[in-house]
């Protein structure tokens, strides 16, 4: 399904009842909350896109991948759904922008759940990102994806998960890189 929001936003809705948006993390897709869906839409209207450029997103006509970008294509979401306010979960990067969210525009959120986010990006975080970004360019996007995971999961954990590794390089060719 997508919201009118100047491109495709691909998203998962089910339910019926307050609003519950749900967003994933950066090279991850709405599939990350496939096993809370069923149960939460019970008793709530969920909903979980895919950010622009993830997954069944299409990227957006910009190319732009701002922070206040993603926040203005959530008020378009939920605009576009006649959704006053939410109660928002995000993980990772998803938290940060549902934080960044929650500041920007409280009367638009009812509450929050942040899972393994930050408020702030520290020195070492970006220290973290550009060696990403290096890998990426210099080595390609397998080495990427095994790097990734050996930094959010370790390394020992990912030698014995390989399928891990896997599934974050299927996530990673779903998500254009620019710059």
């Amino acid at each position: 399904m997508a919201a009118d929001i100047g491109f495709h936003l691909a998203r998962r809705e089910a339910g019926t009842g307050p609003t519950v948006l749900f967003l994933h993390g950066a090279f991850m897709d709405h599939t990350l909350w496939d096993a809370v869906l069923p149960g939460i839409a019970e008793r709530f209207h969920v909903v979980a896109p895919d950010l622009r450029g993830h997954g069944a997103s299409a990227p957006p006509p910009s190319s732009s991948f701002s922070f206040d970008e993603f926040e203005q294509d959530l008020i378009d979401l939920l605009d576009g759904g006649r959704h006053a306010k939410a109660h928002v979960v995000g993980f990772s990067a998803g938290a940060f922008l549902a934080l960044t969210l929650a500041l920007h525009r409280p009367e638009r959120v009812r509450s929050l759940a942040l899972v393994s986010g930050a408020a702030h990006a520290g020195p070492q975080m970006r220290n973290v990102t550009e060696e990403w970004r290096r890998v990426r360019e210099e080595e390609g996007p397998d080495a990427f994806a095994l790097r990734l995971v050996k930094d959010v999961y370790f390394t020992d954990y990912t030698d014995e998960h390989l399928e891990v590794v896997d599934l974050v390089r299927a996530q990673l060719r779903s998500v254009p890189f620019h710059g």
